[in-house]
């Protein structure tokens, strides 16, 4: 879901749960085998079934037209993916350009690209 704020990516429901699964399974495995980082990697797993990215913290975007995808990253760990569909690809392109342009001509290191 794209607003003026930012970018709210989540899982889809069946994908979702069957990350929860996955995500317990690793959680429990990791502390009965006494690797907490197993554990943690499940627990921020989880964390991860819904971001929110603010446009302002958007450092680089990817558009990858002939997949319909276009790959927003702001910090380390913030990353979105947004999936179109052939018909809105072309609209929420636009939109993610509008809402970045605080990229071109920005500090080094940030960009767009095709």
């Amino acid at each position: 879901m794209l607003d003026d704020k930012g970018v709210l990516c989540r899982t889809q429901a069946k994908q979702a749960k069957k990350n929860r699964i996955v995500n317990i399974l690793t959680v429990v495995l990791g502390l009965l085998s006494g690797k907490p980082a197993v554990a943690g990697a499940g627990m921020l797993a989880q964390s991860r079934q819904e971001t929110f990215l603010k446009w302002n913290r958007v450092t680089k975007v990817k558009y990858k037209p002939k997949s319909h995808t276009i790959l927003l990253r702001g910090g380390w760990t913030e990353q979105v993916a947004l999936f179109c569909t052939e018909d809105n690809y072309a609209p929420v392109e636009r939109e993610a350009m509008a809402r970045t342009i605080h990229l071109v001509n920005s500090v080094p290191g940030t960009k767009l690209t095709n």
